[in-house]
């Protein structure tokens, strides 16, 4: 994130990620096996949505904590949790051991509206070249050696 923000700005980095995020789950939806290959394709588009604004959340959450990893790691692990928790009556969703399509995409909606909301507003409230209240960590906070000369001259000059 540090080496993309640093080119990008916030927002894009987020875009870069969801795209790689949304890449990674995409076996979910194509083994027959898994609950997200039996989804509606509006469910699962829904759901790809969801991960877009979750990349927003995170880079927010990433930024907001000057970098903390662990802070993103705990948050993600919340979202996965209310995902198995939401909605909680399973029973409501499979009447009589058939499952309701239209009962699966309401569940979907309200796990992912919420999502979008909270990641439309940080959008407004910080911009989308920082999407944090302080400057996002640098390639240089996160370990990384510096880009080009310039910068390594200045990174000498600072120690």
């Amino acid at each position: 994130m540090p080496v993309l923000q640093d080119s990008y700005g916030a927002l894009a980095s987020s875009a870069v990620v969801g795209v790689t995020w949304a890449t990674w789950h995409l076996p979910l939806f194509l083994n027959a096996t898994t609950t997200h290959a039996g989804w509606a394709r509006s469910q699962q588009l829904l759901w790809m949505v969801s991960i877009f604004a979750g990349s927003v959340l995170w880079t927010w959450m990433y930024n907001s904590t000057g970098g903390s990893v662990l802070a993103v790691a705990v948050f993600h692990a919340g979202i996965n949790t209310m995902g198995i928790y939401h909605p909680a009556d399973r029973a409501a969703l499979v009447p009589g051991g058939v499952p309701d399509p239209w009962l699966n995409l309401l569940a979907e909606v309200t796990g992912a509206v919420p999502l979008v909301l909270v990641a439309i507003i940080l959008i407004v409230v910080y911009g989308g070249d920082r999407l944090a209240n302080r400057d996002p960590p640098t390639p240089r906070d996160a370990g990384l050696p510096p880009a080009d000369r310039e910068d390594a001259i200045e990174s000498v000059a600072r120690d």
